[in-house]
């Protein structure tokens, strides 16, 4: 979202990293430990030194180094986001700026370069740090900045290649969708399982592709949440489909998300979806995409936690998850921006749900739906969020809940926001 917004309003972006980050942090707790070889004091070889900062190996250290970071920015005027702890920020009457950080990966976004370069000095003089400049990549994303065109593209090419000669499938032949549109998958026990990770690194390839999914390719989510769903008892077929995936990657690794100042849906958007009783399970799946500026900020599939008995009800579940997500997306648009966010658009091609959600006579057909799915109700009656149909052929959340025909896959894609480096 931050870079959704960086794109619009023509922000700075700016990289730091922490050196030892977790050699800050002051420990509370009464640790011990052994003298380490080579610092052994003689005739005091029985004695034990006491922690006063954490180190690298602590189980407390992440923690430690979290709370000394989070005070150091407070003194600095700095406010913890109420939607996200990483993210911090500080307004100024004219100026803006944000430090998200990741670990001891830190960017700093504002619209004043002078404020930045002083945060770094002041950061600077705290930590040992190293100033990386302008963000060009950032925990393997590619991050291209187009000031001119007042573009930003997220891209991970490089991770992909790396990905692909680990994999040893470096010159193997590309597909054009990571998953056959009429496959089926069931759980069920077989001779063929392979019980050992080691005879197919297949849970090992699986996290890779998980986070090259959650970054930057929501079009490869649908395929990586089925398959990750045979992790305790993948068989030859599984990872035959995996590999199928990379062989999709292969052919499209130059893909990127492109957030644009005058992309479509400019304002924060969410477009639902289910898919009635099509998981390896027989339960229903959800499917949800964020939009601001011209690109997806985020987005899930996911097996429904419930059993619905119709296509309605289905869907009336995404809508409730959806809006449960947007809920902090525009807790963080408050904090950045301040007053009231409401009249969110959310996208949907169920008329049906749209009627559950908000005429009250038809809330006595839903009362076997837990009532945590029944949130969805308040937003829409205080007018949070705004539901509006469209054609399924034209709801972009339709590629996270099923494979689809390479033509509608295609349209989903550029929906997305997904174009080559060459575009």
């Amino acid at each position: 979202m931050v870079m959704a917004l960086a794109a619009k309003h023509d922000w700075e972006v700016e990289q730091m990293d922490v050196d030892t980050a977790f050699l800050n942090g002051e420990l509370q707790e009464e640790i011990y430990m052994k003298q380490p070889p080579g610092f052994v004091v003689e005739g005091l070889e029985d004695k034990v030194c006491r922690l006063r900062k954490a180190i690298y190996g602590l189980k407390q250290a992440s923690r430690a180094w979290y709370t000394k970071f989070d005070a150091c920015l407070q003194r600095l005027g700095f406010i913890e986001s109420s939607a996200d702890e990483n993210v911090y920020i500080r307004k100024g009457t004219h100026s803006i700026l944000i430090v998200l950080l990741y670990v001891d990966d830190m960017l700093i976004v504002g619209n004043n370069m002078h404020l930045i370069t002083q945060l770094k000095g002041q950061l600077g003089n705290l930590f040992k740090m190293k100033d990386l400049g302008a963000v060009q990549s950032f925990l393997a994303i590619k991050v291209d900045i187009d000031m001119g065109r007042r573009t930003i593209r997220l891209s991970q090419s490089s991770y992909v290649q790396t990905l692909l000669e680990r994999i040893q499938m470096s010159n193997c032949k590309p597909c054009s969708l990571p998953i056959d549109p009429n496959l089926k998958l069931f759980k069920e026990d077989g001779d063929s399982v392979l019980t050992s990770e080691s005879k197919v690194p297949y849970r090992k390839f699986m996290s890779c592709l998980l986070y090259l999914m959650a970054c930057t390719r929501p079009d490869i989510c649908y395929a990586i949440i089925t398959l990750s769903q045979f992790n305790d008892r993948f068989q030859e077929e599984h990872w035959s489909l995996l590999k199928r995936v990379v062989r999709y990657l292969q052919g499209t690794k130059d893909k990127g998300l492109v957030y644009s100042s005058d992309g479509k849906y400019a304002e924060l958007t969410a477009v639902v979806d289910a898919a009635f009783g099509n998981n390896v399970n027989n339960r229903s799946t959800t499917g949800c995409c964020f939009y601001m500026y011209g690109g997806a900020i985020s987005w899930m599939t996911k097996k429904q936690g419930l059993v619905t008995i119709s296509i309605a009800k289905a869907e009336y579940v995404a809508l409730s998850v959806g809006v449960r997500k947007l809920v902090k997306y525009a807790r963080l648009l408050e904090d950045l921006f301040g007053g009231k966010v409401s009249g969110v658009q959310v996208l949907l091609d169920s008329q049906s749900a749209m009627k559950i959600a908000g005429r009250p006579n038809f809330r006595s057909k839903t009362v076997h739906i837990p009532v945590h799915y029944h949130f969805v109700r308040e937003k829409v009656d205080a007018g949070f969020v705004v539901l509006q149909y469209v054609a399924s052929a034209d709801l972009v959340a339709d590629i996270f809940t099923k494979a689809l025909p390479f033509d509608s896959f295609s349209r989903h894609c550029t929906g997305l926001g997904l174009v080559t480096s060459s575009t």
